[in-house]
C-alpha cells in the first residue's frame, strides 16, 4: 500500500514535518502498526447480516513478521485484522484478538473471529462501493491510546517556548493601546486615534496572529489545511508591513508643515500611505484566492495504480513553489521599496528639524521598527531560496525580528506617549501657576497705586486748610 506524499504549502514551513512511515493509523492518526499480508476483499451479498459469528484467516507474509521489528522504533508484536479505505491509503486496526495461527504447507494464516455486526458497523471509513477491504496487521500493544505527532519533540518544545514569548509580547502591546484609547478617551489626545495608536493595534494583531498560529501549529490542527495555515503565517507578516507604511507616514507629515497648503498637503499624505496599505492587504488577498481557487484545484495528484504506487504531487509542487517564489519576492521588493522611503524621509526630516530630541526619536523609531524587519526579510528569503525546514532556525528568526521588536516598540511609544501628554501637563500646570503670580503682582500694584493716591489727596487738602 502507498503512503500518501506531502502536499506543499505557500508559506515557510516552521519545522520539518515527520512524513508517515506506514499506512497502520489509529483514530487520531498516528502511526500504530504495519501491514503483513496482502489482505483480502469482502464483498457483502443479500442477508449478510444474519451471520452472527464467523472465521476469517488471512495470509500473513513471512518476510513481513520476520522483519517488523529490525530497526524499529516501536514494537510491533500484537497480531490484529485491520480495515482500509476506498483509496487503500489508510488502515485502522479492529482491535481483535488472534483466535488461532493455521499452517499450510509453508504459509501461514492469522485466523480471526468476527461478526457480520462488527463489519459492517464499522465507523472507520465511509466507503460508499460497500466493498470491506480487510489486511492482516502487526500493531502496538495499546495502538488505540497513541497521540499523533506531525513533529518531533524539540519542534513542539520551541513553539511552545516561542508562542509563550508571543503571549509576554502581546501583553506590552496591549498596555500601550490601553494607554492610548484611554488617553483619547479622557480628552487629553485629539480625536481621531493618533498614528501610534494604529501602530500598537497593529502590534496586538501581529501578536494575536502568531499565537493563534503556533498553538494550531503543535497540536496539529493545521495538518492538511494549506489555505489557513498560509493566511495564519502571513497576517503578521503583513501587519508588520502597515507598521512600516505608518512610520513611513508619520514621518512625511511633519515635512508637509509650514508649506502653503498644509491641510490639504497633510490630508494627501495620509491618502497615499493609506492607499499603499490597502494595496499591500490585496495582495495577501489576491495570494490567497489564486491558491485555493486555482493552485489547489487545477494541479494534477495522480496515481498509476491507487493503493499500491503513491500519488504524484510533482504538478501541483512545481505551480506552489512558483507562486511562492514570486509571492514572497514581491513582497520582500515592496518592504525594501518601503524601508527605503523610510531611510531617505528621515534623514531629510532630520535636516529640516535640526532638532536633537527630534533626531533621536527619529533614528530610535527607525532603528526599532525597521532594522528587525529587513533582517527578517533577509532571513526568510534565504530559508525559501535554501528550502530551509528547521524548527531552531525560525525559533530564533521569528524571536529575534518579531518579538523583540513588539515589546521594545511597544514599550518605547508607552513611555514616548506619557512623557509627551505629562510633560504638556505640567507645561499647563507651570503656565497656570505664573499666570495665577502675574495676577497677584498686578492686583498688589493697583492696591498700592490706591493707596499712595489717596496719600496725595489727604496731604492736598492739608495744605488748602492751612492756607
Amino acid at each position: 500500500m502507498s503512503v500518501a506524499e506531502e502536499a506543499p504549502s505557500v508559506s515557510q514551513p516552521f519545522a520539518k514535518k515527520h512524513r508517515r512511515q506506514e499506512t497502520v493509523v489509529n483514530s487520531y492518526g498516528a502511526e500504530v502498526g504495519r501491514l503483513a499480508g496482502d489482505g483480502s476483499v469482502l464483498i457483502p451479498l443479500a442477508h449478510f447480516d444474519r451471520l452472527r459469528h464467523f472465521e476469517i484467516c488471512l495470509l500473513a507474509q513471512a518476510s513481513e513478521l520476520s522483519s517488523s521489528n529490525e530497526g524499529a522504533e516501536k514494537p510491533y508484536t500484537v497480531r490484529d485484522i485491520g480495515i482500509s479505505s476506498a483509496e487503500y491509503d489508510l488502515v485502522n486496526p479492529m482491535y481483535i484478538p488472534v483466535r488461532r495461527l493455521e499452517v499450510v504447507e509453508d504459509a501461514e494464516y492469522s485466523c480471526f473471529e468476527v461478526t457480520s455486526e462488527l463489519l459492517l458497523g464499522q465507523t472507520f471509513f465511509d466507503t460508499t462501493d460497500g466493498v470491506i477491504r480487510l489486511f492482516p496487521i502487526l500493531r502496538l500493544e495499546s495502538a488505540e491510546n497513541v497521540q499523533s505527532s506531525i513533529y518531533s519533540e524539540s519542534s513542539i518544545a520551541l513553539m511552545k517556548a516561542l508562542l509563550a514569548c508571543y503571549c509576554a509580547a502581546l501583553v506590552f502591546a496591549f498596555i500601550f493601546v490601553v494607554v492610548v484609547f484611554r488617553e483619547v478617551a479622557k480628552g487629553s489626545v485629539s480625536r481621531p486615534m493618533p498614528v501610534i495608536g494604529w501602530i500598537g493595534v497593529m502590534l496586538v494583531c501581529m501578536a494575536v496572529f502568531r499565537i493563534a498560529y503556533l498553538s494550531l501549529l503543535y497540536q496539529g490542527k493545521l495538518e492538511g489545511e494549506y489555505t489557513t495555515e498560509y493566511i495564519l503565517f502571513e497576517l503578521p507578516t503583513f501587519c508588520y508591513l502597515t507598521i512600516v507604511l505608518l512610520v513611513l507616514g508619520l514621518f512625511l507629515a511633519p515635512m508637509q508643515m509650514n508649506t502653503q497648503g498644509t491641510r490639504k498637503r497633510l490630508e494627501k499624505t495620509w491618502i497615499y500611505c493609506i492607499i499603499g496599505i490597502l494595496l499591500v492587504w490585496l495582495l495577501w488577498a489576491t495570494v490567497a484566492i489564486v491558491y485555493t481557487q486555482v493552485i489547489l484545484e487545477v494541479s494534477e495528484v495522480y496515481s498509476p495504480c491507487p493503493g499500491r504506487a503513491p500519488a504524484s504531487y510533482a504538478e501541483l509542487q512545481d505551480n506552489t513553489r512558483t507562486l511562492s517564489l514570486v509571492y514572497q519576492c514581491t513582497v520582500y521588493f515592496i518592504s525594501l521599496f518601503a524601508a527605503v522611503l523610510v531611510i531617505i524621509t528621515s534623514r531629510r526630516l532630520v535636516k529640516k528639524t535640526g532638532d536633537g530630541k527630534g533626531s533621536r526619536f527619529v533614528f530610535e523609531i527607525s532603528v526599532i521598527t525597521l532594522l528587525p524587519y529587513l533582517i527578517r526579510c533577509v532571513l526568510l528569503l534565504v530559508a525559501l531560496f535554501a528550502r530551509i525546514e528547521s524548527a531552531a532556525y525560525m525559533f530564533t528568526t521569528l524571536l529575534a525580528t518579531e518579538v523583540f521588536m513588539i515589546v521594545c516598540l511597544s514599550t518605547y511609544l508607552t513611555n514616548l506617549f506619557l512623557s509627551a501628554i505629562y510633560g504638556s501637563i505640567r507645561r499647563m500646570i507651570h503656565l497656570s501657576k505664573m499666570s495665577n503670580n502675574s495676577t497677584g503682582s498686578s492686583q498688589r500694584y493697583s492696591k498700592d497705586n490706591l493707596n499712595s493716591t489717596s496719600a496725595m489727596k489727604t496731604v492736598s487738602s492739608s495744605q488748602s486748610s492751612s492756607n
